[in-house]
């Protein structure tokens, strides 16, 4: 009866945490998702920066010749102290979505001990998804 018990709570548990690769991939999913909507709203390109260390991001807008950028938001993916990783081939993640939905940057895999994940964003329609891997 323990071990029935034990079965059912421990993943209830860990799924609960909130810090699991799961769970980052898809806050990570919601920053990009609103980068791209202060695209469109704004009618300017943004670019999302994402320190992939820290979880930190800003969203900018990338300015016209001779302009300043604006800061469009900041915020921070909790990546549960350290248990999950977001890796995207460098220190500093960038996507950058235009206003009429078109879309730079790699996809951005996260992981943990358990779980991997990764997180694209379609190139012509500016989709974002969260697949396992």
């Amino acid at each position: 009866m323990i071990g029935i018990i034990a079965a059912v709570a421990v993943p209830a548990l860990r799924t609960g945490r909130g810090d699991d690769a799961g769970s980052v991939a898809r806050a990570l999913a919601v920053a990009l998702r609103d980068a791209r909507n202060a695209a469109a709203e704004r009618g300017r390109t943004v670019a999302f920066h994402l320190d992939a260390r820290t979880g930190e991001y800003a969203v900018v807008t990338v300015p016209a010749p001779f302009e300043a950028p604006d800061t469009v938001g900041t915020g921070r993916i909790p990546l549960g102290g350290g248990a999950a990783t977001v890796r995207c081939g460098r220190a500093r993640c960038v996507v950058t979505f235009d206003p009429v939905r078109r879309v730079r940057g790699a996809p951005i895999e996260v992981v943990d001990d358990e779980q991997r994940y990764e997180v694209t964003t379609d190139a012509w329609n500016a989709n974002v998804r969260v697949r396992p891997r």
